[in-house]
């Protein structure tokens, strides 16, 4: 991440979260074909990509921003989100490395 002069976790956090609003929008208010692909295709085009540039974590925190976008009338706004937002990614990142270090 720091060849794309992203060198601290809070910086890369707040990449991941813009990234992962972007395939919300695209996802469900993204309402014309682009290259033949419907809005669904085109999000999970644009995940990949991010993920090929180095987001890892991107399928975590796509996960998460969904989760906050289907339930809006429970969290009044983003900020309330921020605490279960960290604390799911937290664990979700460890699992994640985990897995990663058990396939080595």
């Amino acid at each position: 991440m720091a060849g794309l002069a992203y060198d601290d976790d809070i910086t890369i956090l707040d990449e991941l979260i813009i990234r992962a609003i972007v395939y919300v929008y695209i996802k469900y208010y993204y309402n014309n074909k682009f290259k033949g692909k419907t809005p669904a295709e085109l999000a999970k085009y644009v995940i990949d990509g991010e993920r090929e540039e180095g987001f890892i974590y991107i399928d975590i925190l796509t996960k998460l921003m969904e989760t906050y976008y289907l339930n809006r009338n429970k969290y009044t706004n983003f900020e309330e989100f921020m605490s279960p937002l960290i604390k799911e990614f937290k664990k979700e990142k460890a699992l994640m490395d985990k897995t990663a270090k058990l396939s080595i």
